[in-house]
């Protein structure tokens, strides 16, 4: 049993937990929690809290402050139209695998880990079920246990317009366009990633450099990064 609202949970996932109500306010809960029972506290395990005596943890991190770097969400719902747990658990994953993320070590759901050890590809694991709740982990690494930054899975805002959100590969990847600059939007350094991608200086501003760079790539005129775009970076021929 996992018993919930710790305030020694690491902000980055409190910020997860914050994101999850927003998209789901009347969302069952039960099955939530961060903090460990006894039962935790006599094995290996994240949601017991680090730097305490008498318990044990996969990792310590370096600020001996006791915190707790595991949270598990409730599977029930009820989510908004075509949402559930496994498309948020997707998305985070997706994230992770495309390197827009770096905040987590594994995510256990429906009898699989996917960890940032082995690239974060889904492995089997007899009798670890997870089937009621997803559990995210946190790394131990200061920065990633104290990041806020949106997990992608509402609109990503950003301080003029919104940036759009469009499905590939069951991810929610961003739409850029021509002006845009990773100074104006939500943490995630999207145009520095599409840049190194592109094997381009990486300055984190999306002009005409960037625009005939994505010309090359030969998808469209380069004013955007949309769904084919993304597909050709990352190679998702298969779509």
């Amino acid at each position: 049993m996992v018993l919930d609202m710790d305030q020694r949970l690491v902000p980055s996932l409190k910020k997860l937990r914050e994101e999850v109500d927003l998209l789901a306010p009347h969302r069952d809960r039960g099955a939530d929690g961060d903090v460990g029972d006894r039962a935790h506290q006599l094995e290996v395990s994240a949601h017991n809290p680090d730097d305490t005596p008498g318990v044990r943890v996969p990792r310590e991190d370096a600020d001996h402050v006791p915190e707790i770097h595991a949270l598990d969400i409730d599977a029930t719902g009820p989510w908004p139209a075509n949402r559930d747990l496994n498309w948020i658990v997707e998305v985070i994953r997706g994230r992770h695998l495309r390197g827009f993320d770096t905040r987590l070590q594994n995510i256990i759901w429906r009898g699989r880990v996917a960890s940032r050890s082995w690239g974060w590809s889904w492995e089997n694991r007899a009798g670890i079920g997870h089937f009621d709740h997803a559990h995210f982990e946190s790394t131990s690494e200061d920065r990633a246990e104290s990041d806020t930054r949106p997990w992608g899975l509402l609109e990503a805002g950003t301080k003029g317009r919104l940036l759009t959100m469009e499905k590939l590969d069951g991810l929610g990847l961003p739409v850029l366009h021509l002006g845009d600059d990773d100074a104006d939007h939500d943490g995630y350094d999207l145009i520095r990633r599409v840049q190194k991608l592109l094997q381009i200086e990486s300055d984190g501003i999306y002009g005409p450099k960037t625009a005939a760079a994505i010309r090359q790539v030969g998808i469209n005129d380069g004013l955007s990064i949309t769904r084919p775009v993304w597909q050709r970076l990352y190679g998702l021929s298969h779509l």
